[in-house]
Order: C-alpha cells, then sequence, then structure tokens
C-alpha cells in the first residue's frame, strides 16, 4: 500500500467517496477503485496458488498434486483516510471477512463457498485466480466509521454461526463481539495473548483449525 499500486487506490478511493448523486459517475468510480483493488489482492491470491505450484514441483518425487495442497484463502486489505476506511477482500473458501459495526451493520466483503454436503468449499487454484474470478472475488466497503474489520477461518465461523444465513444479520456479530471482548482487552499489550486462549473454546462437533485476524480502531491513550 505504500508502493504506487497504493497510490492508485488512494486517488480511486478520493474519487469514489467525492461521487455526486450522479449514477454513472458513482459507477464509474467504482469500477476504477475495484479495478485497483483486484490488481493489489489479485497480486497476492496469485502469489499464494503460485507458492502451491512451486511446491507441487518441489516435491514431485512425492507423486504429490495441487490438491494435497488444498487451502481456502482470506485476504484482506484496510486504510484508512481522511473521508473514511477502505475494507477489500479477496474471499474463496469457508469462512468469513467482513466489517463489523457493533449494534449497527455488517458487510460482507464475499459469499461462503458452500458445497453440496455439509463441509464441502472451494479452494485457492488457477481457476480462482482467473481474471474473471479476481473481479468476483474481490469486494471492498468504504465506511465512515467500524468496529472491526474481521477475517476468520470456518473453525470459529462454524461455530458461532452455524449457517451461511445467520453471517448476514449484525445481531449475530454482536453477540460473537460480546463473547470476545468480555474475555479479552483489545487494547491491552497482550491482546493476542488473550485472543489465543479465547480461541481454545468448546464447541461441540467444530474441531476445525482456527485462525482469526482484527483490525480496528486503536486507543491512542494506551499507544497500543
Amino acid at each position: 500500500l505504500e508502493s504506487a499500486e497504493g497510490q492508485a487506490i488512494e486517488m480511486a478511493a478520493t474519487l469514489f467517496a467525492s461521487s455526486t448523486e450522479n449514477q454513472a459517475e458513482k459507477e464509474r468510480h467504482h469500477a476504477a477503485l475495484q479495478t485497483s483493488l483486484v490488481l493489489t489482492l489479485g497480486h497476492a491470491a496469485r502469489r499464494a496458488e503460485q507458492k502451491i505450484q512451486q511446491a507441487v514441483a518441489q516435491y514431485a518425487h512425492l507423486s504429490c498434486s495441487a490438491k494435497d495442497f488444498s487451502s481456502t484463502a482470506l485476504i484482506m486489505l484496510c486504510k484508512k483516510f481522511t473521508f473514511g476506511t477502505l475494507c477489500a477482500a479477496y474471499w474463496v473458501g469457508d469462512g468469513a471477512i467482513a466489517v463489523y459495526q457493533q449494534d449497527k451493520n455488517v458487510i460482507l466483503l464475499g459469499s461462503v463457498d458452500s458445497g453440496e454436503y455439509s463441509g464441502q468449499t472451494r479452494f485457492l487454484d488457477q481457476a480462482a485466480v482467473s481474471d474473471a474470478a479476481l473481479q468476483q472475488r474481490t469486494h471492498f466497503a468504504l465506511v465512515e466509521e467500524m468496529t472491526a474489520l474481521i477475517a476468520m477461518t470456518d473453525g470459529i465461523s462454524d461455530a458461532k454461526f452455524e449457517t451461511d444465513a445467520r453471517l448476514g444479520r449484525y445481531q449475530e456479530w454482536d453477540a460473537l463481539w460480546q463473547d470476545l471482548t468480555q474475555q479479552v482487552d483489545l487494547q491491552a499489550t497482550d491482546a493476542s495473548t488473550q485472543l489465543l486462549a479465547w480461541l481454545d473454546f468448546w464447541s461441540q462437533g467444530n474441531h476445525d483449525d482456527r485462525t482469526l485476524a482484527l483490525i480496528y480502531p486503536r486507543n491512542e491513550a494506551n499507544n497500543v
């Protein structure tokens, strides 16, 4: 985000934020910002997929394939400007990425790739990083304020939300946030340690790996 790509995103976001009521202008600036974000997030997604292909080649003597490295991918981007905070994401597979606004709203930055059977999902592969797929899987929101930008694997989302439909209800995120912040002081210097302890919750039937990433406004007084 400090590179020329980051400058292009900032310019596109500025124009998008200053769009008038003219619908054609809004759509034009929306498309320009989407393109800038696809370039950056798409680059990250493609690099990840290339690493899988490199691993397949490296371990060719073990007769492995890309399927042996199957993985979902949640990539998020966040930058604060004077006119708002830009949140964007590339999402393939299950889990969740969302802009959470406490007691108000939740904006999902993508959708869950659910399979025909429970536990089935989509994985990062060459098809998931095609030009068309990057456009489809890259989403953004420009908000005046937010409680947090949250990304989680399905080890958390399945346990806390149970169904894909519940992911879209901000009240469900309120419940998650209350549970989390009752046990974790996000402004503390040891917040990461507290989060690791929180991740060790018990949930019947949900034993998948748990990874959680949070971006949230810091308390300047605590300098964290």
